[in-house]
């Protein structure tokens, strides 16, 4: 490897990028990763601390986590709930849970586990006072990414749409209020998917054609009418809820963010001007020059924010 290559390499692996879930973290640092590969031939691999986390509140034999029990006077008896984690908190509080976090986070960094690699923390790990300190002690830069709410919104309602669709979407957090709220109002179709309740018309219709029906009786007719209306307004429920948690995690972890960062870029949704602009506070412009186009069009999130 030049020195070249190197030093875009360090820069790259030394930066930690925060901010709220769905602002596009992990997609831009997917897309600084694949810039780095293509012009340098150097491969550089996110680091997750969630999956190691997840991962030690399921293993009772687990040094970090015997210590952490042990120093919090946690019984053995309420082991499972580690990995029940609103149950846990409301035990022991989220400063408690959150300690274990920092804990597991520290002990791969004395492993080395993220040199060379981009590490991929969980939305709050670098809000603990010990966690952004390690890794500030060792010259990580940490960068603060914001944008609109709006945007946002409309990432986290795509991620609750694609949960619903079956995929494996982390955002507990923000899906489980959604979900919760639509349950009360729309306990029929609140858990359908848009995939699902358009199949399901597409069926209603097919059935009326093969009938030889030119459109449905009144009473059928009516019927969907109300379900497409009912839909419809849960459509507009779920966006609403989403962006009353998403606008109140921005109200509770803004000035804490803007403490912990070295510095604060505001983001557009367009990538390239985006990478642009990260790779100028970290100090590696000279990735961007004769890039070829981004194959990604903007950032979305992958829910580990």
């Amino acid at each position: 490897m030049d020195s070249t290559a190197q030093e875009i390499k360090a820069k790259i692996t030394k930066t930690i990028i925060i901010g709220l879930p769905g602002v596009g973290k992990s997609t831009l640092s997917d897309e600084l990763a694949r810039i780095a590969k293509e012009k340098t031939g150097v491969e550089i691999k996110a680091v997750s601390s969630d999956i190691k986390f997840r991962n030690a509140r399921t293993d009772r034999n687990n040094p970090v986590v015997k210590k952490f029990m042990q120093d919090h006077n946690i019984p053995e008896s309420d082991f499972p709930l580690l990995i029940k984690t609103n149950e846990f908190i409301k035990k022991y509080g989220e400063p408690t849970f959150r300690d274990l976090e920092s804990d597991v986070i520290l002990d791969m960094l004395a492993k080395g586990e993220f040199d060379g690699q981009i590490p991929s923390l969980g939305g709050k790990a670098m809000l603990h006072p010990k966690t952004a300190a390690a890794f500030k002690a060792k010259g990580y830069k940490v960068v603060y990414i914001k944008t609109d709410l709006s945007k946002i919104v409309t990432h986290i309602t795509k991620d609750f749409e694609a949960m619903l669709d079956g995929k494996i979407i982390t955002r507990s957090n923000i899906n489980g209020p959604i979900l919760d709220d639509l349950k009360n109002e729309f306990p029929d179709i609140a858990t359908e998917s848009p995939m699902s309740f358009v199949s399901k018309r597409i069926a209603d219709v097919r059935k009326y054609v093969s009938k030889g029906l030119q459109k449905a009786p009144s009473i059928q007719a009516k019927k969907k009418a109300d379900s497409r209306n009912r839909y419809l307004e849960r459509i507009e429920k779920r966006d609403r809820k989403a962006s009353e948690i998403m606008t109140k995690l921005y109200i509770d972890r803004n000035s804490l963010y803007e403490q912990v960062a070295d510095v604060s870029v505001f983001i557009t949704g367009k990538l390239k001007e985006d990478i642009a602009m990260l790779c100028h506070v970290i100090g590696t412009e000279n990735l961007l020059a004769n890039n070829s186009k981004s194959h990604l069009k903007q950032p979305i999130d992958n829910g580990r924010g």
